[in-house]
């Protein structure tokens, strides 16, 4: 059974589903690192990106009432508690995240997407970092064991930049209007957010009726 989980790096929404999808398959005697293949998807988001600006007056820009923005950053944070991620949404930096996605790809070559995919992940859930800023990218890229010059020239260039767009084009072509967004042997599975419960059933079903 093949797994492709397609994702953004600034959707607080994706780590979660990561989660439970990764618990999931653990319940259906899976490995996620092996098994689980990850797909970009850079998000359009409904009002333009702001240097500067942190999620909720960047929520609050797309029409919200800071009253429900408050409520939905708690909503989330309180699901991502729930899987055991730490989350401080409020220090979030909404960015372009077209670059840091090129240098997940890269990191593929090395085997390392996943663990950047994760990194990168945290760095924006948790820690308030600017994943569209350099410097930065290439500091995280070593922290999970990537060198930081060869992470400089692809940055500095447009290396894997058609990837991330096949993969993008790819997952709408498959139905993705958004992310976390699940295809299982080729064929869309779930699209959106999931309870662990209804993903266990939905791969069951998929392992019950392979393409």
């Amino acid at each position: 059974m093949r797994v492709e989980l397609w994702v953004d790096l600034v959707c607080p929404w994706c780590p979660i589903g990561m989660r439970r999808l990764e618990t999931a398959l653990d319940h259906l005697g899976h490995d996620f690192a092996t098994t689980v293949a990850l797909h970009s998807l850079p998000l359009t988001p409904p009002v333009p990106y702001r240097p500067g600006r942190l999620l909720p007056a960047h929520v609050a820009a797309a029409g919200l009432p800071p009253a429900q923005v408050e409520q939905r950053i708690a909503y989330v944070g309180a699901l991502a508690a729930a899987e055991g991620l730490a989350y401080r949404l409020e220090l979030a930096r909404p960015v372009d995240t077209f670059d840091a996605h090129r240098l997940t790809h890269w990191a593929g070559r090395h085997g390392l997407r996943p663990a950047l995919t994760e990194r990168l992940a945290r760095a924006f859930t948790g820690e308030g970092l600017d994943l569209s800023d350099p410097d930065t990218l290439v500091e995280l890229a070593t922290q999970v064991g990537l060198e930081a010059d060869p992470a400089r020239t692809v940055l500095a260039g447009d290396a894997h930049a058609a990837q991330v767009r096949a993969e993008a084009r790819r997952g709408g072509e498959l139905g993705a209007a958004g992310v976390p967004f699940l295809a299982v042997d080729g064929r869309p599975w779930a699209a959106g957010m999931r309870e662990t419960a209804e993903l266990v059933r939905l791969l069951e079903a998929a392992l019950a009726s392979p393409a």
